[in-house]
């Protein structure tokens, strides 16, 4: 492994392994945007893009048989599970500690360890994915002024999940700063912007270009509901617990003033917001 060699080099030549490090950091942070903008394509039917995606969930023929649906599906749902299992298990702090306790990599490639498994994963999704339709739930891309208000909001939701990495610290949270040496000691948090609104912004974002979508089939509501349940099970029962572990009481007082993911709902005093935190 790159990341462990680089470690047992640090005692070395520490100077060299940041410099190493930071190169990996860059490299792996402009890796992630391909698959992490193709994705966001990957969601729209490319009939309303003006352009023709890499990849698409959408079939461009009209049926294939039950037989090679089926399969589809079931090929397409394993290809969905590396991403969110890997992205769950890497992000725990146990897990974390035990990596580099064994030298798997270290505090300054934590980070960067985490977005290239994230972006390799999302990235085998979309070239992997066999398309199929299925039954077509709602098509308003044959009215382009509510179609076009739809991927407005889509786009929308995209933009709100970008800057609220901004809200935070994106450079942290993508390994760019540790790579270069910035290591925070403790971990902080913020009540700016976005989290001013909600808890989660960078998962309200992603649920709005689930659920934003001019033409809804089987197989894209498949992908928005598997997401969404994702989400709300990570959020509830592994995320927001070990923070409160971590952080303290300090979120009970935040979390009466905003809501999960919702602008609209009432707030909860039970949820915590897990993606705000620096460095994790």
């Amino acid at each position: 492994m790159i990341l462990t060699t680089m470690d047992k080099c640090s005692e070395e030549n520490p100077k060299e392994t940041t410099k190493f490090s930071a190169l990996i950091s860059i490299f792996v942070y402009l890796y992630f945007y391909i698959p992490f903008l193709s994705f966001f394509c990957f969601l729209l039917p490319p009939k309303v893009l003006p352009f023709e995606p890499p990849y698409s969930c959408f079939l461009d023929t009209t049926e294939i048989d039950e037989l090679e649906t089926a399969d589809a599906v079931i090929w397409d749902v394993a290809l969905m599970l590396p991403f969110m299992i890997t992205h769950n298990i890497l992000a725990r702090k146990k897990v974390k500690t035990k990596l580099a306790s064994i030298g798997f990599y270290s505090k300054a490639t934590e980070r960067t360890f985490f977005v290239f498994v994230a972006g390799c994963t999302l990235h085998l999704q979309q070239i992997l994915w066999k398309p199929w339709n299925g039954d077509v739930i709602w098509d308003f891309t044959g009215l382009p002024r509510l179609s076009n208000k739809i991927v407005g909001v889509y786009v929308f939701g995209f933009l709100f999940l970008v800057s609220a990495t901004f809200a935070i610290d994106h450079f942290a949270l993508f390994g760019i700063s540790p790579a270069f040496g910035a290591l925070k000691g403790e971990h902080g948090m913020t009540t700016r912007w976005h989290y001013n609104i909600v808890a989660h912004p960078i998962m309200t974002g992603m649920l709005l270009t689930l659920w934003s979508t001019p033409l809804m089939t089987v197989s894209r509501l498949m992908i928005a509901l598997i997401y969404t349940v994702w989400i709300a099970l990570s959020v509830l029962y592994l995320e927001e617990p070990e923070l409160k572990e971590m952080i303290g009481d300090d979120y009970s007082e935040y979390l009466k003033t905003v809501p999960r993911f919702c602008p609209f709902t009432a707030p909860s005093s039970e949820s915590m917001p897990v993606d705000h935190v620096k460095g994790t």
